[in-house]
């Protein structure tokens, strides 16, 4: 009789699985499984480990054998406390410094600027950002290269151009709609989230 292992995609801060990157992540790790003797399931310790239960513990009570950590800055904690206990995993959608920890993220400061210097480029001066309200490393990057592209044209950044919601399709009409009717609209946007 064969058993099954399960590899976990976690989240370690805010759930999302609305957002397209999230969508996309499952996607991609479900099609990763066709081809391996493991299936993919989706926890969230936060809610259902025991107070005197390791990281360890709980996976391999769920039949985990690795974990892809969806983390946030909020959730840094948690991928801390499990590299800590040698269980093997892996970060995506943030990353920091750390020792043990891997990442895989796609560093997006360089193509953010060159965006944001492209509509410059096009006489864009109001330029606004939507990006997630949760913080991580991979918006940290985009808001930085939005950032230095602006102050590198003589721009300084507007907070009334920045604008912080959940990464899901049904808030960008009710977005555009609110950056259009505004005082001074914004002329171009750029959206860090599809």
């Amino acid at each position: 009789r064969r058993t099954t292992s399960f590899l976990a995609l976690v989240y370690t801060g805010p759930f999302s699985l609305g957002s397209s990157y999230d969508m996309a992540l499952i996607e991609g790790m479900g099609q990763a499984m066709d081809a391996l003797d493991f299936d993919l399931v989706v926890l969230n310790p936060t809610r259902d480990r025991a107070s005197d239960e390791t990281y360890t513990q709980y996976f391999l009570r769920k039949g985990v054998r690795g974990v892809v950590l969806r983390s946030t800055v909020e959730g840094r904690p948690v991928c801390e406390a499990i590299a800590a206990e040698n269980f093997p995993a892996v970060v995506v959608g943030d990353h920091f410094e750390h020792e043990t920890l891997s990442f895989v993220y796609a560093d997006s400061y360089i193509t953010s600027k060159q965006g944001i210097q492209h509509l410059l480029s096009l006489g864009h001066q109001r330029i606004a950002l939507a990006s997630n309200k949760f913080e991580d490393g991979d918006h940290a990057d985009r808001y930085r290269g939005y950032c230095d592209a602006l102050q590198g044209a003589g721009l300084t950044v507007d907070p009334e151009l920045l604008f912080r919601i959940p990464a899901h399709r049904s808030d960008g009409a009710q977005l555009l709609r609110n950056m259009m009717s505004a005082p001074k609209p914004p002329t171009a946007v750029y959206i860090t989230d599809p």
